[in-house]
C-alpha cells in the first residue's frame, strides 16, 4: 500500500463512502460529470481490474449488481461502467467508474480506437490484460462489455462522457467548479447511502 495513493488512504474519501464489501469501496468521485457518478475501488492496491484475483472478480460482480440496482432505483437509469485500465489513469490504483446515464459512448470510442473486442465476463478482461497488457474497458447500459486497445490518453472516457452529455467543462475533474462538485457529491451520497 502506498501512502501517496489517495485510494489507499481512507481519510481521503471516508466521509463520502456509501458502500463497503470485504474487498471493495464505493464512493462518489470528485469531478461529478453528473449526479450519481461513483467509483468502485478495490481495497488492495492494484493497478487495474485486469490484475484482480478470481475471487475478487466474483465479489466485484456482486458489488456491481448492487450498485446497478441502487443507481437504477435512484436515478431511473442503468449505469455505464468504464475503466482506463492503466491507460490514462490519473490515480494509479484500480477504479471502475459507474455513471447513471442513457448516453452510449460506444460509437465515439470505436471511431477513435477501432481495435476492440466484445467480451462476456471480467475473467475475459483479466485474460486479455495478462495476454496483451493495457486496455480501456467500457460497458454500456445494456450490459454489453468491450475492451479497446488504446494508447495513453489521460481521462479519455471522462472527457468523452462530459462532452457527449453537453457538459464538457466537467470532463477534467481537476478543473471542475468545486462548489458544484461538492454539491453533486453530497447529493449522490445523501440519496444512495440509505439504500446501500
Amino acid at each position: 500500500m502506498s501512502i501517496l495513493c489517495p485510494f489507499c488512504d481512507r481519510r481521503a474519501f471516508e466521509d463520502n463512502l456509501i458502500f463497503e464489501s470485504a474487498n471493495f469501496l464505493v464512493f462518489p468521485t470528485k469531478g461529478q460529470v453528473t449526479e450519481g457518478y461513483l467509483l468502485i475501488v478495490p481495497k488492495r492496491h492494484t493497478i487495474c481490474f485486469g490484475e484482480l484475483t478470481t475471487s475478487e472478480i466474483e465479489e466485484f460482480t456482486e458489488v456491481k449488481v448492487k450498485i446497478t440496482d441502487a443507481l437504477l432505483q435512484t436515478y431511473g437509469q442503468r449505469p455505464i461502467f468504464f475503466e482506463h485500465g492503466i491507460v490514462g489513469q490519473t490515480v494509479k490504483h484500480a477504479h471502475i467508474h459507474a455513471v447513471p446515464t442513457n448516453t452510449d459512448l460506444f460509437s465515439k470510442i470505436q471511431s477513435d480506437f477501432p481495435d476492440y473486442q466484445k467480451i462476456t465476463s471480467f475473467e475475459a478482461l483479466q485474460a486479455t490484460f495478462q495476454r496483451e497488457g493495457p486496455y480501456l474497458y467500457y460497458e454500456n447500459a445494456l450490459g454489453e462489455m468491450f475492451i479497446f486497445h488504446i494508447f495513453k490518453w489521460p481521462q479519455y472516457l471522462r472527457l468523452v462522457l462530459a462532452d457527449t452529455m453537453g457538459v464538457p467543462e466537467r470532463g477534467d475533474w481537476r478543473k471542475m467548479d468545486q462548489v458544484l462538485d461538492k454539491q453533486l457529491v453530497f447529493e449522490t451520497w445523501r440519496k444512495l447511502k440509505p439504500i446501500l
